[in-house]
Formats: structure tokens, sequence, C-alpha cells
């Protein structure tokens, strides 16, 4: 069963703002859904974004819906037991920062595969689970004995602070030749 044996668990995926639909694919599969059957869950919500309306595959107790955006993706976190993401560093940070377990799927057709370098550092120091979309069941039973290390707190006031202290700085006038 799950930890915290909690009736009401479920699986939240975004893939953002863009298309995703490899991943969308893999967790709306039959087998995707046999397996949160066989660990426990109880719903799976996906976010879609601009790809294509999803077909849940399968006959599962799982309840399963999708939706394509909304300007309150922390609260869809917020409620899931797991959240499985694409790469982006909005979508990741903000799942960390709520201290979801999180597995990511890099979105390797997005602008040179820019998204791996953030998941790869991240994964290296456990705070989350990397997988491929087609090992996207083996990647929900692994996080649920996986002993991941919370990110941790962040202070969101020092990078304005920074940014004061740095406009507060004197320079030497700039003069023209």
């Amino acid at each position: 069963m799950l930890r915290g044996e909690e009736k009401n668990r479920g699986i939240f995926v975004t893939v953002g703002t863009t298309c995703f639909d490899e991943l969308v694919a893999a967790v709306t599969t039959a087998e995707f859904a046999d397996r949160l059957t066989e660990l426990g869950y109880r719903w799976l919500r996906v976010q879609v974004g601009r790809g294509t309306e999803p077909t849940f595959l399968g006959e599962t107790t799982v309840h399963r819906t999708w939706f394509r955006f909304t300007p309150d993706i922390p609260s869809e976190m917020e409620k899931a037991a797991v959240v499985i993401s694409h790469g982006g560093a909005g979508s990741v940070t903000e799942a960390l920062a709520l201290q979801k377990r999180l597995i990511v799927c890099v979105n390797e057709s997005l602008m040179g595969n820019h998204q791996e370098e953030l998941a790869v550092e991240l994964h290296s120091r456990r705070h989350l689970i990397l997988a491929k979309p087609a090992d996207i069941s083996n990647a929900v039973s692994a996080i649920e004995h996986a002993d991941l290390e919370p990110y941790g707190t962040y202070d969101d006031s020092l990078f304005p602070a920074l940014v004061d202290a740095e406009m507060a700085r004197p320079r030497p006038a700039c003069t023209l030749s």
C-alpha cells in the first residue's frame, strides 16, 4: 500500500504549456492504469497543454481526467501524492518546493533538449526520479520506495534583495569621447 495509507491518493501529470504527447500517451495506457491500481492509487489527473486530446485506454477503478491549462498548477500538484512532470524549470521547482515525490520526463524535442541539464543534476542529488516516458510505469513503482532527499526551502526575497543591492551600488559615470 502507499505511504500514509491514505484513501484518496493520486498522481498529477503536467506537460507545461507546450506539447508532450509522448508522455501523455504513456500515462493513458491500460498498462499504466493497471500499475496505478496495483499500487493503490485512486486517481490520475493529466494536464496536456497544447497536445493532442488524450484517450484513456483499459478498464480501471482509477478515476482519470485531463485538462489543457489552469492558472493554478500548484493547487493541482498539492492534491497529488506523486507529480510526474516535463523537465521545465518552473514545474520542477514548484513540485520540489511543495515537497512532492517527483518523476521527471525530459521533453527531448524542445529547444535542443534544454530540460535535461536541470533534471539530471536534481536526479544526481536524489531530489527526483528521472525517467523516459516508455519507463513511466516502472518509475511510479520505484518512487514508492525511493530514498529521495528533500529539496529544502528557499528564501524568495534573496534575489530581489540582490538586484536592489546591485542597482544601489555606485558606478562611474559614463562619458562620451
